[in-house]
């Protein structure tokens, strides 16, 4: 048996009646989970209302996306990233907690100058960066060169053509460098496209696990959620993760690194895989 302080999970995106994809607190709770990190589902438009409702939930780091409305509505109507995003923040007087950027979701767009663009608004605001890299297309070294400590890599095992690793399976030095300085690498785990086992298999042999573990829990097409978050921490130990540091990345590294305070003690017990067994009062 293994006692840990409260359950993190560093990426989700949570309900609210215009985000569809959106799963219920009452449901991460069920988990044993004490906080959470709120991925972008909304952009400055209403931020505050979502963060206001989250917030009076459960503990909630809330990250706004550099798409104005964010994530809310159907899939397939989600607008781009606003070409000035300092100035859409600046005209709603919004300071989130962070700013959320998606890249590789339009073709026509040059994803290292919305990161740039997104870089720029949050070092204006002094808030925290997050990177969605899924489909990225722009150089991996050139946007990890660009973040800087505070800066979240989000999806860092996700399927190519962005990868951590290069043409030779090797772990890029760019990436080494820029954690070094203090840039996170989160899983966000997710259902279709954000995960390839093989990648992450090299990087955690090469002496690369993610910083955090998270699941970006959403409601996929087909009502599917993708792995929760013990199931996304077992199967990281099945692929060469240190149960140590599993458990460091789902507790203590978020906890510190949003500011997040120790809330519960549960219980964990290691066999064939992890499974989680109760709340301790």
């Amino acid at each position: 048996m293994i006692r840990i302080d409260g359950l993190i999970d560093a990426h989700v995106h949570l309900a609210m009646p215009d985000v569809p994809i959106g799963v219920p607190v009452q449901d991460l709770r069920s988990l044993g989970i004490a906080g959470a990190v709120e991925g972008g589902s909304y952009g400055a438009l209403d931020y505050a209302a979502a963060a206001e409702h989250w917030r009076s939930q459960m503990p909630v780091f809330v990250y706004a996306n550099v798409s104005p409305r964010g994530l809310r509505g159907p899939r397939g109507t989600w607008g781009p990233p606003a070409d000035d995003p300092r100035a859409v923040f600046a005209a709603t007087g919004t300071r989130p907690d962070g700013i959320k950027l998606r890249l590789g979701q339009r073709p026509e767009r040059n994803d290292l100058d919305d990161a740039r663009n997104a870089r720029a608004v949050a070092a204006e605001l002094g808030v925290r960066l997050m990177v969605h890299v899924t489909g990225a297309t722009c150089d991996p070294d050139d946007l990890l060169a660009l973040l800087r400590s505070g800066d979240v890599l989000t999806h860092c095992f996700c399927q190519p053509p962005f990868s951590l690793l290069d043409g030779a399976g090797k772990l890029r030095r760019r990436a080494l460098e820029a954690r070094d300085r203090g840039v996170m690498f989160d899983l966000a785990r997710g259902a279709i496209g954000h995960f390839d086992p093989e990648i992450a298999a090299a990087a955690i042999d090469q002496g690369f696990p993610p910083d955090f573990i998270s699941t970006d829990w959403a409601i996929q097409r087909d009502g599917s959620r993708g792995p929760n978050l013990i199931e996304t921490m077992r199967e990281m130990l099945g692929l060469g993760m240190d149960l140590g540091k599993i458990i460091a990345a789902v507790t203590d590294a978020p906890m510190r690194f949003y500011g997040f305070a120790q809330t519960g003690a549960f219980t964990v017990r290691l066999s064939d895989d992890l499974e989680l067994l109760g709340v301790e009062s």
